[in-house]
């Protein structure tokens, strides 16, 4: 086999790995954290696309979408721009998706986890651009490319290593939703299976197509419990908006958990886990009144929660008074 033809072979496993994770995000119906602070539940996915990422197109609820581009190997020179150049051509004059730049950790060049992906944060959050380096600061004179900058996330990933920390997450994900957790390593082995082909022929996938694809080599998913969904949800936001300090971003999710889990009658002590999330959002946005009434709700539904700030981790532990 060519030299040529070893990167390929590698860099479709990495493609269809990936596709991989965004099947078991699916199927555990936890959110995905790869467009920035918000996290988003998918609810299908497709492939070769076409569109900015091209290799994945992913469908959220809410209904959105996102982009994915697969680089198995990613520099931050004459790739990292050839690649802007590609994605700009396929939205010129559109509004791009936000994509993810999903590139293997140990095949590519640490400029685009460092420099690359620093700017591009520092870009959305208005820092003086001076302060921005090549290659991005080269590319912001164009407006197509700009936008595309603006719209792209770079994610980090180890596929390529054994064991890898992302693929043994996602694995605990999957395993935790099986009637038989010991077939989590088959289970993987079938959705990669499939993922390869979704890559090739370009196809769509929902979660029951995934369930039936599982079902068919005798797999199968336990029955979700109601509040299973909302408390992967609420850890998200407690991981990548309140402890990474987006207490805004973090209210307006925490009200639609909140309100979502009222409106159904979700469990007193995941509700109580979501209010006391948004005292602490609210609290920071000088909200006090809001926060206090938060708060006396999650100790009426879980009496225990009042004294859990003591045990919390330092950005949970607030006092109302």
């Amino acid at each position: 086999m060519t030299a040529g033809g070893r990167a390929s072979s590698e860099g479709t496993k990495f493609h269809a790995s990936v596709a991989t994770v965004v099947y078991v995000s699916i199927l555990a119906k936890t959110p995905l954290t790869w467009f920035g602070p918000t996290a988003r539940l998918p609810i299908a996915v497709r492939a070769e696309t076409g569109g900015g990422g091209d290799d994945l197109e992913i469908e959220f609820d809410p209904a959105s979408v996102a982009e994915v581009q697969a680089r198995h190997q990613m520099n931050g020179g004459e790739k990292f721009t050839a690649l802007l150049d590609a994605i700009a051509a396929r939205t010129r004059g559109k509004s791009p998706s936000p994509i993810a730049l999903v590139a293997g950790r140990h095949t590519s060049s640490a400029l685009v986890f460092t420099g690359i992906a620093k700017d591009l944060d520092g870009l959305r959050a208005g820092v003086d651009e001076a302060r921005l380096a090549p290659p991005v600061t080269g590319m912001l004179a164009d407006p197509e490319k700009r936008r595309v900058l603006e719209h792209l996330f770079v994610v980090d990933v180890d596929f390529d290593r054994s064991p890898s920390p992302e693929r043994e997450n996602a694995l605990e994900k999957l395993r935790r939703r099986l009637v038989d957790e010991s077939r989590a390593e088959e289970a993987w082995a079938v959705l990669f299976e499939d993922a390869v082909d979704l890559c090739a022929t370009g196809s769509r996938r929902t979660e029951s197509e995934l369930v039936d694809r599982l079902a068919y080599r005798g797999i199968h998913l336990r029955e979700e419990t109601p509040d299973e969904a909302a408390r992967a949800e609420l850890d998200s936001i407690r991981t990548r908006q309140l402890e990474e300090h987006y207490p805004e971003l973090a209210a307006v999710g925490l009200q639609r958990v909140v309100g979502d889990l009222e409106t159904r009658g979700g469990g007193a002590k995941v509700r109580a886990v979501g209010l006391r999330f948004l005292a602490h959002a609210l609290l920071t946005l000088k909200r006090v009144d809001e926060a206090r009434e938060a708060a006396r709700r999650a100790t009426e539904l879980d009496p225990d929660s009042a004294d859990t700030h003591a045990t919390e981790p330092p950005w949970v532990s607030w006092r109302l008074g």
